[in-house]
């Protein structure tokens, strides 16, 4: 038993997931399962430091495998791995709350009272995902993994069961500037 599916999109998107059931023998059993995801920066660096990475970009992978072991109605063995990588160009986008929100003081700073709303005209904006890339390029690693393990025995009125796990993460991120 087995699946895959793949998904191609905008920003030179490819997405794969898949899993496979293999059953050895009556008593055994092994189940892979993986992700990726690839895609180019959501955001454009419109410049005028054109070599810096734009924001939003992905590649990232998973997997899981699992082995159990039943060699009796009463008593089940699990243990499981798994692994996920996540690395990008991490989230900035661009900020237009000051453009849009902005206020006119009517050539009177002094006064307060004369201000009125004067946001910048939305139509104005050729393409809002043309951002100026400057400083450090945003940029993300996750590393994170782990292991554990499942024993249970049925003894009629009551399933004993023994726990176990491990975990590590390992997270790196710069934002841009």
């Amino acid at each position: 038993e087995a699946y895959a599916q793949a998904t191609f999109g905008t920003y030179s998107q490819l997405s794969y997931t898949g899993a496979v059931n293999i059953p050895i023998g009556d008593k055994l059993a092994i189940r892979a399962a993986a992700w990726s995801e690839v895609h180019d920066p959501y955001w454009e660096n419109a410049g005028p430091i054109y070599h810096l990475d734009a924001a939003e970009s992905a590649d990232s992978y998973a997997f899981r495998s699992q082995l159990k072991y039943e060699p009796t109605q009463d008593f089940t063995a699990l243990v499981a791995f798994d692994y996920v990588r996540e690395r990008g160009t991490g989230w900035l986008g661009a900020n237009f709350q000051g453009p849009l929100t902005r206020t006119n003081d009517n050539g009177t700073p002094e006064d307060p009272d004369d201000d009125f709303a004067d946001p910048y005209n939305i139509d104005d904006i050729d393409d809002p995902r043309r951002v100026y890339q400057r400083g450090m390029n945003p940029w993300y690693d996750l590393k994170h993994w782990g292991i554990r393990g499942d024993l249970s025995y049925d003894f009629g009125p009551v399933t004993a069961q023994v726990l176990g796990s491990f975990r590590d993460m390992r997270y790196v991120q710069r934002n841009g500037g």
